[in-house]
């Protein structure tokens, strides 16, 4: 899991995992190893084989109260047990000059709920990939660039490949 998170910053191709690191033992059904820890990784399949894997924390989440635009950085639930941070900080998006949601782990709150995920050595950039590894990111290059980069090479793009006008409702 952190191997991915401070090698790969996230997911990467399974071969490149295999390549790089040395944490199987030699014949081991490491397919199966993952099959069986599908809770702390995405595991992306074409067939029988792993074609691209990322880390997966289930109970990480960013509150959806904490960045509700009528009253952001307002959460009254105590026992919360999500993270209050500004979601576009998370995704490296935010735009606000003067946001104000956090754009830290640093509070009270947060400390106390990286303890209780046992993630409390993690970093700032670990968390935030941890959190952007939820969910399939989209591939940039196929929607704004008229292409995959990747579509012509042996390795296969972990990323959706969605239409521009199906995004942006231009159809």
């Amino acid at each position: 899991f952190k191997f991915l998170i401070k090698n790969f910053k996230g997911g990467c191709a399974f071969e490149d995992l295999l390549k790089s690191c040395h944490l199987f033992p030699y014949n081991s059904n490491v397919c199966l190893w993952f099959k069986k820890h599908s809770r702390r990784f995405h595991v992306f399949w074409d067939g029988k084989a792993i074609v691209y894997i990322q880390p997966f924390f289930r109970d990480a989440n960013i509150c959806a109260i904490w960045n509700n635009k009528k009253n952001p950085g307002q959460c009254e639930n105590t026992a919360c047990h999500f993270f209050h941070v500004c979601r576009r900080f998370i995704r490296s998006n935010c735009k606000e000059s003067n946001c104000s949601l956090s754009h830290s782990f640093k509070s009270r709150h947060n400390r106390h709920l990286k303890n209780k995920l046992g993630i409390s050595d993690f970093s700032e950039a670990d968390i935030r990939i941890v959190l952007n590894c939820k969910s399939p990111s989209l591939c940039v290059d196929y929607i704004y660039n008229n292409g995959c980069k990747i579509q012509n090479s042996d390795k296969r793009c972990p990323y959706l490949h969605l239409c521009q006008n199906k995004i942006f409702r231009k159809s």
